[in-house]
């Protein structure tokens, strides 16, 4: 009959395999997606004006600590810099306090890492990921409420269904981490190293960010212009064939709005 020790063992090493497998994928799919879009992101992030979404769409890339949601918060509120100012404050501070914090435990956490106990929860992650998890939480709190106090023109859409969408699979993650048996999780540590959730996250927040400023540069207009459902909702548009597909009627939206988009052809598709 195998040993406790035995047991915690044979756990920890299957424990690994499956941590290193996802967080391989997790690699690769965003060293695949940065392939595919390095053009565009020379072409519209690396030259012109700088600004706060720039920043937040390279720290997306190339630091993946908490940004995301930060950066939809940042687009949500484009009109109240207030919470804008509020959420970079806490972004920072997030990342600052992770640092101390994991170089303050790095001693325990290594130890940890080396020689895991899989019979009891090791406290020093929470520690370490407490900062993580307040700024999720409060910032998803704010996405929630201007979901909540958006026009009928966003209200389209159920609220459970702007919940499931709109990023929440990082606190499902975490909620179902919480309430697990560590004793009885044989991948533990798939959760906490593995980062698919993440890595899926990244990646499409970055693609969406290519498209927004693809079709701000195409059109001269601005980003933030371009999310105020205010200003969309006077634009001729219907929907296409294709799930997320639009045809947009420049020459009407010329009439009603002055804008000079001439050359660029009627209808557009997106």
């Amino acid at each position: 009959m195998p040993t406790p020790i035995l047991v915690d063992y044979i756990i920890a090493e299957t424990a690994l395999i499956h941590s290193t497998e996802v967080a391989v994928a997790s690699a690769a799919l965003i060293v695949y997606d940065h392939v595919i879009t390095f053009d565009q992101e020379v072409d519209l992030f690396w030259t012109g004006r700088r600004d706060a979404s720039r920043f937040f769409y390279l720290s997306v890339k190339y630091v993946p600590l908490h940004t995301v949601i930060a950066l939809r918060v940042w687009y949500l509120f484009t009109r109240n810099r207030q919470i804008r100012v509020f959420a970079a404050s806490l972004y920072i501070l997030c990342i600052g306090s992770t640092m101390v914090l994991s170089g303050t435990l790095f001693d325990q956490f290594f130890q940890e890492m080396v020689h895991p106990s899989l019979t009891k929860s090791p406290t020093i992650f929470a520690l370490v990921y407490a900062p993580g998890f307040v700024n999720h939480s409060v910032l998803f709190s704010l996405k929630v409420y201007r979901f909540m106090t958006s026009d009928r023109f966003q209200r389209r859409s159920s609220l459970l269904k702007g919940f499931l969408k709109d990023l929440g699979s990082l606190l499902y993650t975490i909620t179902a981490l919480s309430l697990t048996n560590v004793a009885q999780l044989d991948i533990y540590y798939t959760g906490l190293q593995g980062g698919l959730v993440v890595g899926a996250t990244i990646v499409s927040v970055c693609h969406a960010l290519l498209s927004i400023r693809s079709i701000s540069a195409t059109l001269h207009v601005d980003p933030a212009w371009l999310l105020n459902h205010a200003e969309l909702s006077r634009v001729q548009w219907t929907k296409g064939d294709s799930e997320g597909e639009i045809f947009v009627e420049l020459h009407d939206a010329v009439s009603s709005s002055g804008s000079d988009f001439d050359g660029l052809g009627t209808p557009t598709k997106s």
